[in-house]
């Protein structure tokens, strides 16, 4: 824990030597010559010496104390308000007595005005003061009391500015609160004042990391990219951080640098989670870099092969390559889209997003009758299954979808055919009802309305068979850890879908280290 060591134990008091006396204060020039104040500080050193925690002895020193304080004021009232010992001394009840830090506070900055060469001491005085508030703080922290702890920290920053811990603590309970402001705010002081000094290194490292990160959760990405820089510097050993710089230099504009970083990152995949190498493929196919793009996808896929995103991407990569080449390196560009869409249809089976670029990888590879083969698997699917999300959970896993029901092929072709005769049967109807048809016609035209009767009867029977209920089976999904082994199981149930009628679903299955998914049909 940050500094948890130091401020969770209680802040004891010890009296110095130099605090007491004339002789030992060279650089603090304490005059107690005048009897209020050397009473006063008779009754500190009363105070002192009592170490018992019993109730009788808490009033005796409380009684001490008091003592001290009245002297004090005497003197200060008397004539001694120009007295370095009159108020050091009342600063120094004040800390020991812990009742009122900002009237230590106000003590020590006299003190400090009257005697400059007294600011050494007044540091550790206001560093105790400073370490009981927190420590109240802290405690504020652990009973759940945020308010409590928030009004503890800014009152000890008062009396005393230069310990980053306490603004980090703030900066940590702005962030648990959402307050993306406060929380850049000290986590940025925080980081300000523990960069001179070794012993606040991990205040520091934390404090740059958070910065970082609230940037990057608002998408202010130059200073996002500035500060994963700076926390580099101090963990350049963090691949996580370059990633997010990369992501932060990309999404700020400055697609050369991002992509430099990357660069960096492909030389070393296996130091990176797959999840963080699918989404730096991402970013390099948005730049127009499908090649490193397939680099990235393809180092992924070694650790998580069944992983459906990445593999869909893979193909999208592979195709654009297929696209920009020609002769002999567009057809092996387009063999490697046809691998990784076999192994995508192995994981979902019922995309037609997968079946149309299968039919676009073998048209790439130059395979007409391949390609007629896929396009009509295409335009006959009864139903597509469109994966929108798939992600990791915290102890599971995630994936939302939709169902959407196929239309049948010949069902817009029966419509047109209806609307046609209903229309022109309509209007025979008109014309006979109104005798706009001769008579020597009317036979004719008698026979001609049972004929389209009888047409838009048979249609609309036809239609109706056409536009049955789509019947959906069940969708069973494997879930499957680093290793591929099956962790958990869920399903998706049977159904009827009226023709291009839409279902979303989504499943959340529980279980340890699970990284993708495949599923069936039965």
């Amino acid at each position: 824990m940050i500094r948890q060591a130091m401020l969770a134990g209680g802040m004891a008091f010890v009296v110095t030597t130099a605090a007491w006396g004339q002789a030992d204060t060279a650089q603090c020039d304490l005059k107690t010559s005048h009897f209020a104040v050397t009473r006063a500080i008779l009754y500190i050193q009363n105070a002192a010496n009592i170490q018992d925690t019993t109730p009788q002895a808490l009033a005796r020193k409380t009684q001490a104390l008091d003592g001290a304080k009245r002297s004090l004021l005497e003197a200060i009232q008397g004539g001694q308000e120009n007295s370095v010992a009159a108020w050091y001394y009342l600063g120094l009840y004040h800390y020991y007595a812990a009742s009122d830090p900002l009237a230590a506070d106000s003590a020590f900055d006299k003190v400090e005005s009257l005697s400059p060469a007294c600011g050494k001491d007044v540091r550790q005085l206001r560093e105790g003061v400073w370490g009981r508030v927190a420590n109240q703080g802290i405690e504020g922290l652990r009973n759940g009391d945020q308010n409590l702890a928030k009004e503890k920290f800014l009152l000890a920053n008062q009396v005393f500015d230069e310990d980053p811990t306490t603004y980090f603590y703030l900066g940590s309970i702005y962030a648990g609160e959402d307050n993306a402001d406060s929380a850049l705010a000290y986590f940025r002081l925080a980081a300000q004042k523990s960069q001179a000094d070794t012993s606040y290194a991990e205040i520091r490292e934390k404090s740059v990391q958070n910065l970082a990160r609230i940037y990057e959760v608002i998408e202010q990405w130059d200073s996002a990219a500035a500060y994963f820089k700076t926390f580099r510097e101090i963990r350049p050993d963090d691949m996580e951080a370059l990633v997010s710089l990369g992501r932060a230099l990309m999404s700020s504009g400055d697609t050369a640098a991002a992509e430099a970083v990357y660069d960096g990152v492909l030389n070393n995949p296996t130091a990176l989670d797959p999840l963080d190498l699918f989404r730096i493929g991402v970013s390099l196919f948005r730049i127009e870099r499908p090649a490193k793009a397939a680099r990235a996808f393809e180092a992924g896929l070694e650790r998580m092969p069944y992983h459906r995103n990445g593999l869909f991407n893979l193909a999208n990569a592979y195709f654009q390559l297929a696209q920009d080449a020609s002769g002999e390196e567009a057809k092996a560009y387009a063999d490697k889209m046809l691998g990784a869409v076999r192994r995508l249809l192995e994981i979902d089976p019922a995309s037609g997003q997968a079946v149309r670029l299968m039919a676009a990888g073998y048209q790439l590879s130059g395979r007409s009758d391949s390609t007629d083969i896929w396009l009509k698997k295409a335009e006959q699917m009864t139903y597509d299954v469109d994966i929108q999300a798939a992600q990791p959970t915290g102890g599971g896993y995630y994936v939302a979808g939709a169902i959407t029901a196929g239309a049948s092929p010949g069902a817009l072709a029966i419509q047109d055919s209806l609307s046609r005769d209903s229309t022109r049967l309509e209007t025979l109807r008109q014309q006979l009802q109104t005798g706009t048809i001769p008579a020597a016609q009317r036979a004719q035209a008698q026979e001609r309305r049972t004929t389209l009767e009888r047409r838009v009867s048979a249609l609309r029977t036809r239609l109706q068979s056409a536009n049955a209920p789509v019947s959906i089976p069940t969708l069973t999904f494997e879930f499957l850890n680093a290793n591929n082994e099956v962790v958990a199981t869920e399903s998706v149930a049977a159904q009827s879908l009226e023709p291009k009628g839409r279902k979303q679903f989504e499943l959340t299955p529980a279980g340890d280290g699970i990284v993708a998914f495949r599923y069936r049909a039965r």
